[in-house]
């Protein structure tokens, strides 16, 4: 059977107008459904306590799908929930915020410009520290990849941050034991970006946390890095900003101060010698020896009288240093003179120079001691006088 042309355009317009009356209900359902409103994030994280799983599942995907909105609504949410439930925004909150950081994150890798790299963690501090050209935002870079959870931490959770550096903290100094169980090897990078952040003296870092921290200090890894050409100066400006913390422990930071050489080592020092308590002094007075200068002459004239022992016999019978001692022998040498002269290591070989060892800067008798105090007292009077102030 055949049709005329105009007999065609009439049964395909009647097929093209049955077709859209078929798909008019659909469209309208589909309109429809775009319509209803979605749940608000307040009711999607009630929604992670539902007795449902597939509720739950589907409230968790939606609120990471969410992104950073849902942040404020999940930590609001925490404290009053229930211990499933907190497990649960825990692990949507790290997820969010790494998110959020590294979007950031990958802004400043595409452009290495500074401006993009204010709104992260630590770029303040770590700029004055170290600086903003080029080589220094491609440090800064390499420290926020190396602990990318501990700074989306610091930039979405700050009150959450000092328990997550105590247990990054442990973790390192796990990585640096002699044992076949290690999860990973040691990291520069990683470590620095804890020094970074722990120099932070608004993060009140948990009990232990620094000890953990300045043990590092002594990794031969770091000790390298801090050597470099290229990137040794600002590993030990990090150094400088953390060892500046308060109540942190003393002993291995003056140590590595005394083999890198910088400004704080001497404060750090100072610090330490206001207290004069245990042996912490020995190391402080030792750095000072070799990078004080007369202006520390009045703190170390001011222990003197310091009859704590260093080293030796606690019961005064024999040979022993006093923090005392140790202090005049450094104020001797500060001013340009030899300890010797004045009756330290008398019997000493003068060939060489003295020696701030154990065995120079001690005594036998009290007689002894007082002697060098006399001698001291008689070439620098009016030191002596303020001596006598501060012992009164």
């Amino acid at each position: 059977m055949s049709f005329l042309p105009h007999q065609c355009r009439i049964i395909c317009l009647t097929a093209l107008l049955f077709a859209a009356t078929l798909c008019a209900p659909l469209e309208a359902q589909d309109d429809k459904r775009d319509d209803k409103p979605t749940k608000s994030v307040e009711q999607l994280v009630q929604d992670l306590g539902s007795d449902s799983f597939l509720v739950r599942r589907a409230a968790a995907a939606a609120l990471r799908k969410a992104g950073p909105d849902a942040i404020s609504a999940l930590r609001k949410a925490q404290p009053t929930s229930t211990l499933d439930v907190k497990d649960q925004i825990q692990s949507i909150l790290r997820e969010l915020e790494r998110k959020s950081f590294g979007f950031r994150l990958s802004q400043l890798q595409q452009t290495l410009a500074a401006a993009d790299a204010s709104d992260l963690p630590e770029w303040g501090r770590f700029s004055t520290l170290v600086g903003k050209d080029k080589k220094s935002v491609e440090l800064y870079i390499r420290l926020l990849k190396s602990e990318a959870d501990l700074f989306g931490t610091a930039m979405n959770s700050p009150g959450t941050l000092p328990t997550q550096i105590q247990k990054r903290a442990a973790e390192l100094v796990q990585t640096t034991r002699p044992t076949s169980q290690k999860t990973e090897p040691f990291s520069v990078d990683s470590y620095a970006a804890v020094l970074l952040l722990a120099g932070n003296k608004e993060t009140r870092l948990p009990g232990g946390t620094s000890t953990g921290i300045s043990a590092l200090l002594q990794q031969p890894q770091f000790m390298t890095a801090v050597r470099s050409p290229q990137q040794g100066n600002a590993f030990s400006r990090l150094v400088g900003a953390y060892i500046l913390r308060d109540r942190i422990a003393p002993a291995v930071p003056i140590s590595f101060a005394r083999k890198h050489p910088m400004p704080e080592g001497p404060i750090l020092a100072r610090k330490v010698l206001q207290t004069a308590r245990g042996s912490n002094p020995l190391w402080a007075m030792m750095l000072l020896a070799e990078q004080g200068s007369v202006e520390d002459l009045p703190l170390l004239e001011s222990v003197f009288k310091n009859k704590s022992i260093l080293i030796g016999n606690s019961d005064r019978t024999g040979y022993v240093v006093q923090i005392g001692d140790l202090a005049l022998a450094v104020a001797i040498h500060l001013r340009g003179q030899d300890p010797r002269d004045f009756g330290f290591d008398a019997n000493g070989d003068r060939t060489q120079a003295f020696r701030y060892v154990a065995e120079t800067t001690g005594f036998d008798t009290e007689e002894a001691r007082a002697k060098v105090h006399a001698a001291y007292a008689a070439k620098f009077p009016a030191s002596s006088a303020a001596e006598k102030k501060t012992a009164e």
